[in-house]
């Protein structure tokens, strides 16, 4: 068939292009939109924290402890004066944990530091961050408000076993109780309870983890190392005693 002057003869293939990248972006989307919703579940089942056990359960000893010792040291860029701490300032391993008062996994990994920093008292020094996940645990902001008036009179560490030991009931009434139970002097407690003063200083902790990358609890950081969930008490004591040789 003559082509007729004038007429632009187009290739079959220009005709698809349109098609498939439209395709492409829509699958894109499609996946985009799937990924949400199934990390939704994940969280809201809880079954994500479990995912993340798994993951600490299959990092060896010495995995975590060529982290630990890496040259860069996320850890030096976190905020640590005035943050509860215990163990020796000065000590070559340092940990970071960002936790919630309400979630169980941060519970686990609490115990586990506090028991095992006690031990390596002068090779360690822990420091607690809070992470309250407010739309899963709304009550853990109230807890982390009341560790931060305990630590006024010198008790953070006690409150926080305290709110730790007693996850089922995080109410302002049961936590006043606690307080009292700690012999804290009760009229200025309740009046920073009341007052939101430890606010900001919650919400600063927050925002320190989310430009970390924190999304979740609890996440500990050693060194140049993120790791996600419960790390087992027998692998952290194998840490521990590597990198305090």
């Amino acid at each position: 068939m003559p082509i007729i002057k004038g007429e632009k003869s187009l290739s079959p293939h220009r005709h698809w292009w349109p098609a498939i990248v439209t395709f492409v972006v829509l699958l894109g989307v499609a996946l985009f939109v799937w990924r949400i919703f199934y990390y939704f579940d994940l969280i809201k089942s809880g079954q994500i924290a479990e995912n993340r056990i798994e993951q600490a359960r299959d990092m060896t000893v010495s995995e975590l402890t060529a982290a630990a010792a890496s040259t860069s040291n996320k850890i030096a860029n976190f905020s640590l004066a005035e943050e509860p701490a215990f163990g020796n300032p000065g000590a070559a391993l340092k940990i970071v944990m960002f936790g919630d008062f309400a979630c169980p996994y941060s519970q686990q990994l609490a115990f586990t530091l506090r028991s095992l920093t006690t031990q390596f008292s002068d090779k360690v020094y822990f420091v607690y961050k809070d992470f309250p996940l407010a739309d899963l645990h709304p009550e853990a902001i109230l807890a982390a408000e009341a560790a931060g008036c305990a630590q006024d009179q010198g008790k953070f560490w006690e409150m926080f076993d305290k709110l730790y030991q007693n996850q089922s009931d995080l109410s302002q009434t049961a936590i006043v109780e606690y307080a009292r139970a700690l012999d804290l002097e009760m009229g200025k407690f309740i009046s920073c309870l009341n007052s939101g003063v430890k606010a900001s200083l919650v919400e600063a902790d927050l925002a320190e983890g989310l430009q970390a990358g924190v999304y979740g609890t609890p996440t500990m950081f050693l060194g140049d190392q993120m790791i996600e969930g419960a790390v087992p008490a027998d692998l952290l004591r194998g840490v521990m005693e590597k990198m305090t040789e």
